[in-house]
């Protein structure tokens, strides 16, 4: 995920949570996942497997336990292109009609037209190279580089009141779990760890570096925005926060942090619909999901419908935060599942390799994501507990259809003579 992006879609909800202490829960986000990072780099090491979670719980626990974790991975994709399509359509009114960016109507058409964009583009094979990837990815990190600097140098603005809401343990854990969204990215290497050109260990330490890099850089972002913009200015525009922002360092950064964004947007929401696309593909090829769609035409068609279905039903919340919030928290949950069971699976899988890290790594997710699912608003809460639910009839299914293709054990037969 683009920094820009990270910021744009979750400082905002974060600082509403935990006020003053947002940089203190985004580090302690950063040492909870440095653990699973390690477990990751134990598991790559040891078992190299493109399909990363979803390989790891299959190997570790069975045929049903992998095809739930590839549920999970689906669900945690879909929040993700809710967590992206709405800011997109906010920034983007942000940039042209700014008197619309309060209307849940008009934010959800047009994050409904950035699907229906991105799906053509997709379908088309229009693919940006990358070294153009390469290039807006430094030009991106250069313009928050520098607002962060200008952020530093600019006056604070005055005192106020923090908001009630945004002290408190639950707040602080609230906020951790939104950290796990923000610094979302650095475990794509365990996917390619199959291709690494040496040692598969490169793969984990990469994600390790990744994480670490990722996160000082949005910890210092971070400081530097409260400090310009003030925790309640923050808190009380989060849908917007990076053009909040702008606005108080003057001139023209309104409109490069909203441009900024948007390319980051554009190039996220490609990057989760294509990967979307291909785990739904790859799980219908294998009788996780219909045969129907292990076709990528048809899994392309059903991730757009669904997509946009989704942001639809999501627009009708009347509140900005709240649609923001119930697309963020459900995306950070399911990401902190699947981290959770890579964990899990080491200790399953690397006993010998002192789990340490993977056993405090997986208590500290339990804690958390407990708490955000028991904290969260009921709207949110019921869509986790719906989607969890969701996957269990996919689950015994596929385990059912495995069973039969391979048929009675030779002890089972045996007993029978």
């Amino acid at each position: 995920m683009g920094p820009a992006f990270s910021l744009a879609t979750t400082l905002g909800v974060m600082v509403a949570a935990a006020g003053a202490l947002t940089i203190a829960a985004l580090l302690g986000t950063t040492i909870v996942l440095l653990l699973v990072a390690i477990a990751f780099m134990q598991l790559i090491t040891r078992y190299p497997d493109a399909g990363s979670s979803y390989g790891w719980a299959r190997r570790a626990f069975g045929e049903g336990a992998g095809a739930y974790t590839a549920w999970i991975l689906v669900v945690a994709n879909f929040f993700a292109i809710l967590a992206t399509a709405i800011p997109a359509g906010t920034y983007t009114l942000a940039l042209v009609a700014p008197r619309l960016v309060d209307s849940a109507l008009w934010s959800a058409v047009v994050g409904c037209v950035w699907v229906i964009v991105i799906a053509l583009v997709l379908h088309l094979g229009i693919r940006s190279s990358a070294r153009v990837a390469a290039v807006l990815l430094v030009a991106e990190l250069a313009v928050l580089a520098a607002s962060a600097v200008a952020g530093i140098g600019h006056a604070p603005p005055p005192a106020t009141a923090t908001p009630a809401n945004s002290l408190g343990t639950i707040g602080f854990i609230e906020a951790m779990v939104l950290g796990i969204w923000m610094v979302d990215g650095w475990e794509v290497t365990a996917s390619t760890s199959e291709e690494t050109r040496g040692a598969a260990r490169v793969a984990g330490v990469g994600g390790i570096v990744g994480l670490l890099v990722t996160a000082v850089f949005l910890i210092a972002c971070t400081g530097a925005y409260v400090h310009v913009a003030g925790v309640q200015g923050l808190a009380a525009n989060q849908t917007d926060v990076l053009a909040f922002v702008g606005e108080r360092l003057g001139g023209f950064w309104r409109i490069l942090l909203v441009i900024t964004v948007l390319v980051s947007l554009a190039a996220t929401l490609e990057t989760t619909i294509l990967y979307l696309v291909r785990s739904i593909y790859a799980m219908g090829r294998d009788g996780v999901l219909p045969r129907a769609l292990g076709r990528l035409d048809v899994a392309l068609y059903a991730v757009t419908v669904a997509s946009l279905l989704a942001v639809a039903i999501v627009g009708l919340v009347p509140s900005a935060n709240d649609r923001l919030a119930l697309a963020l928290n459900g995306s950070a949950v399911f990401l902190g599942l699947l981290f959770l069971i890579s964990c899990l699976a080491a200790l399953r899988l690397c006993r010998e390799d002192t789990p340490l890290f993977a056993a405090v790594g997986a208590l500290a997710l339990v804690i958390i994501l407990a708490v955000a699912v028991v904290q969260a608003a009921p709207a949110t809460r019921w869509c986790i507990v719906v989607a969890l639910g969701a996957g269990l009839p996919i689950t015994l299914g596929y385990a059912a259809r495995s069973r039969a293709r391979k048929g009675p054990s030779p002890a089972a037969g045996n007993i029978g003579g």
